[in-house]
């Protein structure tokens, strides 16, 4: 599943329609607290299925899930408004950026799809995907703080719109990635966005109708059959020097192994649900748009 950004319903939505965990298993490709409706239910959420069945649901760090980020979308103002003590904000803020800042930089499912909230950067490029199996999260040096932001942050740059500003951001073109894909045997890189160049790329987003001034699906891939049977899936958690990349490995589509023939298979095996807003005549956002709270989910005190 790709970003929520937020939105309490989407994630709803498109977990009644693909299933509940434990019968699926999830990926998400992180962006779990942002600008929409539910933020913070969305995240809690998610934490609660994770907690749940810790082998049924896995969450990528995304760009939000940097501490700076999520700090800065408000995660104070939105645990004050839900009736956290005011004592107790600091401390629950404080707990809340520890745990995405401990999340998985990407994941793979078998040996030839890439799951990556970013995209390879320049660095990711060169180094390959060796560089993400040996980043280490302890006495982190420039190229693990390097790779980790590419794998959150990168964006696709199109050839054919060339973009003159550099705001900083690591970008990668359509034949870049395809090259690194074909370097490391990859045939499927999916990550989070609205472009699908090129073929090697898949982009999705699980926020419907985002910010409210979008009119794009949201959408989550599902694997069925067979090869749900027959991949496996591994995180790239950055390890501390006491840890191997073999001991964080964990199985996110219970399984043996990723036959290759299969990968001729993937259209075959693998199908998006999607759902969007029917919104009728396009009018101005201060006559539609919802106030706060619209799509908050009730939890239990």
């Amino acid at each position: 599943m790709g970003p929520i950004f937020g939105e309490g319903d989407s994630l709803i939505t498109l977990l009644s329609l693909v299933g509940m965990p434990p019968q699926r298993t999830y990926l998400f490709l992180g962006c779990y607290f942002g600008l929409g409706f539910a933020p913070l239910e969305s995240l809690v959420l998610l934490f609660c299925l994770k907690c749940l069945y810790p082998t049924k649901v896995y969450l990528l760090k995304g760009h939000l899930e940097e501490p700076a980020s999520i700090k800065n979308l408000g995660l104070d103002d939105w645990l004050l408004r839900r009736k956290i003590p005011p004592e107790s904000v600091t401390r629950v803020s404080e707990i809340v950026m520890r745990t995405v800042a401990q999340m998985p930089i990407g994941a793979m499912i078998g040996q030839k799809i890439l799951c990556l909230p970013g995209g390879p950067g320049p660095i990711i490029r060169e180094q390959g995907l060796a560089a993400l199996k040996n980043c280490t999260r302890s006495s982190m040096n420039q190229l693990d703080r390097s790779i980790c932001m590419e794998a959150a942050w990168a964006v696709m740059k199109l050839e054919s719109n060339p973009v003159t500003v550099n705001d900083g951001i690591p970008t990668f073109t359509e034949s870049q990635c395809s090259a690194f894909c074909k370097a490391n045997g990859l045939v499927l890189l999916v990550d989070e966005g609205f472009l699908n160049y090129p073929k090697e790329v898949l982009t999705i987003v699980s926020a419907v109708a985002y910010l409210d001034n979008f009119r794009n699906y949201a959408a989550a891939i599902t694997f069925q059959g067979t090869l749900n049977a027959l991949s496996t899936a591994s995180c790239f958690t950055p390890r501390t020097p006491k840890e191997s990349f073999e001991d964080i490995n964990r199985c996110v589509i219970e399984a043996v192994e990723f036959p290759d023939f299969l990968c001729d298979r993937l259209r075959s095996r693998a199908s998006v649900v999607r759902y969007k807003m029917d919104e009728g005549e396009p009018k101005s956002l201060d006559i539609v748009k919802p106030g706060i709270g619209r799509n908050s989910m009730a939890l239990p005190t």
